[in-house]
Formats: C-alpha cells, structure tokens, sequence
C-alpha cells in the first residue's frame, strides 16, 4: 500500500468516525417513539431498497435503530450525489437512532445474520422461514407529499395501457445479454408495441392531457420520458388513475422495476410476462391479479382483448389488484410481516450484487 493510499484510508477512518459521533449528537434530541426496532445492516448493501425498508417502519410510526458502526454511518454520509449511495443517504434524514435500545422489552429486532441480498436463489422460495422483501415504489414516492394523494379507484378510466419511462438502448438491453432471465427486455417491447396500429406516442404534456380529456380510447399510450418529456411524481399518480392497464416493463438488469409497483397502487392492472410475474411473491394470477403473457404475439392479442373488456370484468380485476397490492406490497403489510413473524432469513433486492450472488450459486 502507498503512502497515499494508507493516508486516504486514515482520512476516511477518521472522517467516518466523525460523522457517527455526528449522527450520535444528532439523533440524541431525538425523542423515541413507542414502536422500536432495532436492523443490523453491517451484512447488505447500503442502496435504495434498504431506504425503502427502513422508511416502511418509520411510515408505520416506528424509531428505527441502526448499528453504533463507524464505517456505515460513514458510508451513509459521505458526499453521495448519485446512484445507489444517493439513496442510501436518505436513510439518516428518516430520525434514526445508533446503538441499540436501552429498553429490550418490546423492540423488534433483526440481525445482521437475518438480513441478506441473496435476493433470487431459488432454494429459498416457497419457504415461510424466509421473507422477499418486494419491489417497491421509487424511493422518493414514499415522501409525505405523494402519499397524502388520495387515488381515486372508481373514477372514470381510459380502456388503454399505459407505458412511461426510460428507453435508452444501451442500458435497457443489459437484461437481454446478462442471460438471467427468459424475458424480452424493455426496449424490445417498447418497440414492438410502437410498430402496432393501436399505439400512440405523446411528445408533450398538454398532449396526454388533451388525450385524457377526450373521447378516444383503445390504445397503448407510449412516453419517453427521456427523449420528450416526464411527468412529475404528482402528474404520474394522477395520470395512472386514469387509465385500466399499464404495460410492466422490466428494468436494467432484472425484470422488478419500481414503474409496476407505483402503477396497481393507483390500481391499475398489469400486464405483465410471465418471467416477471413469477418472482412476485405470491406470483401474480392470469386474470386473477395481472394479464399475463409469454411472447409477443400473446402480449398482441391480449392488448386487443382488454380493449374490447367490459367494464364490470375490469373493475372486479382492479380490486384484485389493488387487495394484493394491500396484503404484499404496502408498506404496512410488509412491516406487519416482519414483526409478527420470526424469519430465520429476509432478503433485500441488490440488483447487480444479487445477480452476482445468484451466478455464483451456478457455478459452484
């Protein structure tokens, strides 16, 4: 090791040091609530899912204890601009606490020897000893302003999917060349779905408002968000209260993405491959919980089909969705899971690393 390695390496000792003692002071104005639990966190990756796990319980009105570690409250403060870091760095603004309760009785708690990203091996599925944390909503859709909207489930809706996202050609194929999962990539469906007659791409806000207000129905409506515009947090609630189907599009690397879990809580009913609906847990059902299909000739007919649904068959289908949506993917009912249940194991999504964890599996 340099000489300047070894003095970065101290640097960073003593900067992390600094900002636990930091964190300490911080946090000791901080007025325990009556629901504690105490996570070990020292054995996962800091990232967007474990903000998103943390702020589960402190939206169900828990403090949240975090290991009297050095190095991760180092990790969580450094100046993270991007990326996962960025997210993770979210977690110190949710009044967490470090060190573990003085009081033990009635704390949750869950070990660093619980916690683990080794998110798709398949030895632990269909075990109830195990927990799959779910996919969850973008992290900042958990912020007090988008969760006080109330989402309107029997409003007038269109009879037309919804796609909105990021198409980037070079990212979105990663799915397709890693070989993980038998699943066309985002791109690919995108594209198939823009060479069909009944889709219809909007360059412009005022242009999917002028399509919502107006009569025309029966379509796949198609954004990129990239190349022509986004819609706000706020705008996208809205926007998928207003229609019955939203096309489940898979993400960079795995096929969870947090476009489908943001969608069925507006109630909303997937349409979704069949890859992708076998790694929620419980899967989601053929016509039961989502519109499942297996290749893109299925995916075409069953687009025309929900065109020509009746109305009552999409609203019993919405109820489902958004019940599965209460009883898996809340917030609440994952937290619910966790403390009433003692799991020898609970598994958080790490995208790259649980695919790393995954092919390491194969190989040995």
């Amino acid at each position: 090791m340099t000489f300047y390695s070894f003095r970065r390496l101290i640097r960073r000792k003593v900067l992390s040091y600094f900002f636990l003692l930091k964190v300490l002071f911080t946090s000791s104005f901080i007025k325990p609530k009556q629901k504690k639990i105490y996570i070990d966190v020292r054995g996962v990756v800091l990232n967007r899912y474990l903000f998103n796990f943390i702020k589960f319980f402190t939206l169900n009105d828990y403090t949240v204890y975090l290991p009297y570690d050095s190095s991760v409250i180092g990790k969580l403060s450094f100046d993270n601009k991007s990326g996962e870091p960025k997210y993770a760095s979210m977690i110190l603004k949710e009044k967490i606490k470090i060190g573990k309760p003085i009081k033990k009785s009635g704390v949750s708690w869950i070990t660093k020897e619980q916690l683990s990203n080794d998110f798709f091996n398949s030895e632990y599925y269909d075990n109830k000893l195990y927990y799959h944390v779910p996919m969850s909503k973008y992290p900042l859709m958990y912020n007090s302003e988008y969760l006080s909207i109330s989402t309107d489930f029997v409003c007038s809706r269109k009879k037309s999917g919804f796609i909105s996202g990021n198409f980037d050609n070079k990212r979105y194929k990663q799915i397709t060349k890693n070989n993980y999962f038998d699943i066309p990539n985002r791109v690919e469906i995108f594209n198939y779905i823009g060479s069909q007659s009944y889709n219809r791409k909007i360059k412009t806000y005022n242009e999917l408002v002028d399509f919502i207000e107006s009569d025309e129905d029966n379509i796949v409506l198609l954004i990129n968000a990239e190349d022509d515009f986004r819609l706000s947090f706020s705008e996208l609630i809205k926007t998928l209260e207003r229609f019955s189907f939203f096309i489940a599009l898979p993400g960079v690397v795995m096929p969870q993405s947090h476009n489908v879990i943001e969608a069925m809580s507006a109630g909303c009913i997937p349409i979704i491959h069949d890859t992708y609906a076998n790694l929620f847990i419980p899967p989601l059902v053929n016509n039961e919980t989502a519109l499942i299909y297996k290749n893109k000739k299925e995916l075409n007919d069953l687009l025309i089909e929900c065109f020509a649904r009746s109305q009552e068959g999409i609203s019993i289908l919405r109820k489902n969705v958004v019940d599965y949506y209460d009883l898996y993917l809340s917030p609440s009912s994952v937290v619910e899971k966790i403390v009433n249940n003692q799991f020898d194991k609970i598994f958080i999504q790490a995208e790259h690393i649980s695919l790393y964890l995954l092919e390491n599996k194969k190989n040995i």
